[in-house]
This record gives C-alpha cells, structure tokens and sequence, in this order.
C-alpha cells in the first residue's frame, strides 16, 4: 500500500489522504476521486519536490497531487 495526499480544488474535501494498492497509476487515482482534469492542470510533488509525470505513470509513495483550475479568475 502507498500514502497520497490528493488536493482537488473542485471537491468538498479538498484535502484527502488517501491509501492505494501498490502499482495504481495517476490515472486510475483520478478516475477513482472522480477527478474531471478538463481545463484543470495537476501537479504531483514527492518529498516538495515537483516531479514530472504521465497519467500512465505509477503513483510514489507519499505523493502530493494537487488539481487546480488553469485558468483563475479575479474577483
């Protein structure tokens, strides 16, 4: 089993730790929390570090994604 923290700025939770059997990829992480990624950008930090990835790749161990809007529009 992995620890992530997912932050999804289009959930009542934003802020949710989760436990993942090892192996399962970004993708499968989002489409899980029901994540729509359209017109969203998703950073993954390992360690506060921002790391590169693809959806296809398999989620590390204390992984931090964090989903937010790409564009934010001012007030």
């Amino acid at each position: 089993m992995i620890n992530v923290t997912l932050i999804n700025s289009q959930s009542d939770s934003e802020n949710l730790k989760q436990q993942l059997p090892d192996e399962t990829t970004y993708r499968e992480l989002l489409s899980f929390n029901k994540v729509n990624t359209n017109k969203m950008v998703v950073t993954v930090r390992v360690d506060g570090e921002k790391v590169s990835f693809d959806l296809d790749d398999v989620v590390e161990d204390g992984a931090r994604v964090t989903v937010t809007p790409e564009e934010i529009k001012g007030a």
